[in-house]
């Protein structure tokens, strides 16, 4: 690379060796990234969780051990959505929303509906021995779905939500939204830890974009017309910065003022 990498660099390496089931990598990667930062609880949860998908727990243990030893706590995943200036926390299976009821039964219509859309929920992800119905059910109630949930029960039809969350989005999560983005006609913002997703029309731009760069890397034939990089400004990005920025200053004041949200 031209430059060193940094934490956003490692992180991205370290997630997809998850993937790839890559573990030496993915030591590797997790390594480097708590060099720069030794507090990353990401690190080694991300570690620990590959450890597990590929079945070693003694290592996968060991990382917990390490983790605990050294003092670093694991961020709880949260995420927040402002409605008239007022921001709504979500945690995973939150039930202390005054709307909890309603969120609840919306987010189970619509994982009944884009299952029949073709929807696999990636049950992998859930690292714990339970029966497949469980892990359905902690996945449809993560904490970006209940917002979105309850966006789509408090805002008129058409327009945009925008979420915020603290940590990276699950790659179940990241498939519903698309999902769930066609199902309802709705444009969803998702802003997380490291980018902006922008979802629309069952695909997620931020994807789309990055692989057509990739492909514009590529080699062009003598007669294939060289077609401009599409900007981010063309994709409808470029306010959306700001706004989040704002929003996620006044949730952070939120949060610290009632942590139970």
């Amino acid at each position: 690379m031209p430059i060193e990498p940094d934490v956003v660099a490692w992180g991205s390496l370290l997630a997809s060796c998850r993937v790839y089931k890559n573990v030496e990598l993915a030591k590797f990667a997790a390594e480097k990234l708590l060099i720069i930062d030794p507090d990353n609880s990401g690190a080694y949860s991300a570690l620990a969780n590959l450890y597990m998908v590929c079945r070693k727990w003694e290592d996968a243990a060991k990382v917990r051990k390490s983790m605990k030893d050294r003092g670093v706590k694991k961020e709880q995943g949260t995420s927040w959505f402002q409605l008239r200036n007022e921001v709504h926390v979500f945690g995973v299976e939150d039930g202390l929303h005054p709307q909890k009821d309603a969120i609840y039964q919306t987010i189970d219509k619509i994982w009944k509906e884009i299952k029949k859309m073709g929807f696999v929920p990636d049950t992998e992800s859930v690292m714990h021995d339970l029966e497949e119905e469980v892990k359905e059910q902690i996945l449809r109630h993560h904490s970006e779905k209940l917002a979105i949930a309850f966006g789509l029960l408090n805002t008129p039809e058409n327009t945009t939500l925008r979420i915020m969350k603290n940590l990276r989005v699950c790659n179940d999560c990241h498939s519903a939204i698309k999902y769930i983005a066609k199902l309802v006609g709705r444009e969803i913002i998702v802003r997380d830890s490291t980018r902006f997703h922008h979802f629309r029309d069952g695909v997620c731009l931020l994807m789309w974009s990055q692989s057509y760069i990739l492909k514009r890397q590529q080699p062009l034939a003598r007669d294939q017309p060289h077609m401009p990089l599409v900007a981010s400004s063309d994709l409808g990005q470029t306010a959306a910065p700001t706004t989040f920025a704002c929003h996620r200053r006044i949730a952070k004041s939120s949060i610290r003022r009632n942590k139970s949200c």
